[in-house]
């Protein structure tokens, strides 16, 4: 996996690169991903006052929520998650060759409108030339979570991790929309250690990734490359 300084935020086709905002780097040495100082201090003054605030609500002009049920999700210390469900909304619409799709993923506390603020005509996520599909992170109350279980309420809910997140985002791109290759995958905070969790699991999936701000301090394991 490249990683690469970016001049802004954009999506680039080819080998797994990975993509930052504006003056912002990662950098891979000793098989590690490590954060410049400098670059962390700028993006989050630049992006702040856009990930500190609520995910929006869902409003009526919204895309219509959907879900993908799986059945018994399988995680990967071996329990399950009873009558599985994972929440997603759609933008724009997947060409015939099903090369056009984006992944947004989402940190646990947000919500599939927590990057809103790039998908519309003419900013970084068009509609017009990208299908973006928009998720629900498991323990988000929107996908299957402690909060809405019927079948493994609180308390019962079994324990789960990044990973199983990131299986759950990839078993929807694969059966509900048999697409084989995403043109990227981006998510902010937690959203953003899902994007690098995909470079790890499905480096073949995706062209690129756009992880925004996932952790503030060098990344080893589980991100190790």
């Amino acid at each position: 996996m490249k990683v690469r300084k970016a001049p802004g935020l954009r999506l680039h086709a080819g080998p797994v690169e990975v993509y930052t905002m504006k003056r912002f780097a990662f950098y891979q040495g000793e098989n590690k991903m490590r954060i410049s100082p400098a670059g962390f201090a700028r993006v989050c003054l630049l992006l702040a006052p856009l990930l500190a605030a609520p995910a929006a609500a869902h409003g009526p002009d919204a895309a219509p929520h959907q879900t993908h049920c799986m059945g018994d999700f399988k995680l990967e210390s071996g329990e399950a998650i009873r009558d599985f469900c994972i929440s997603y909304v759609t933008h724009g619409t997947l060409n015939a060759d099903k090369s056009n799709a984006v992944l947004m993923v989402t940190a646990i506390g947000g919500n599939h409108h927590r990057i809103d603020y790039l998908i519309g005509p003419g900013r970084a996520l068009d509609p017009a030339k990208y299908f973006i599909i928009a998720t629900d992170a498991i323990g988000n109350g929107l996908t299957t979570s402690p909060s809405n279980s019927k079948a493994q309420p609180r308390m019962q809910f079994p324990k789960f991790n990044l990973r199983d997140m990131v299986s759950s985002q990839q078993r929807l791109v694969a059966e509900k929309f048999a697409i084989n290759k995403l043109v990227t995958v981006i998510g902010a905070s937690m959203g953003g250690m899902q994007a690098l969790q995909w470079a790890v699991s499905y480096p073949g999936m995706m062209s690129s990734i756009v992880p925004i701000i996932p952790a503030r301090r060098p990344i080893t394991s589980p991100f190790q490359a």
